[in-house]
């Protein structure tokens, strides 16, 4: 499994709004081999006990304005949920 979480953390995009827990995928790029055998095991216990933190079940939400759309309206808007890269990664 090291190898398919290697994979995964090498094929998110960079230069994106840093992760709700403040870390940019650039962090988790370049510390990759460190985190790796950690993120294993996140996964492996997640699986196991069908069970995930409270911190991985967050997401910060952020409403952006539909492109040509009047920004008064709220109907105009759509909600963009950014999760943590140790939730995505397990998906």
């Amino acid at each position: 499994m090291p190898l398919e979480i290697q994979e995964a953390m090498h094929a998110l995009a960079t230069g994106k709004a840093p992760e709700p827990d403040g870390l940019p995928i650039e962090f988790y790029k370049t510390y990759i081999s460190l985190l790796a055998p950690h993120q294993q095991a996140l996964c492996e216990e997640a699986l196991r006990t069908a069970c995930l933190p409270a911190s991985m079940r967050e997401a910060l939400l952020s409403s952006i304005p539909k492109q040509g759309k009047d920004p008064t309206t709220m109907g105009t808007y759509r909600l963009l949920a950014l999760l943590n890269f140790n939730y995505k990664n397990i998906g």
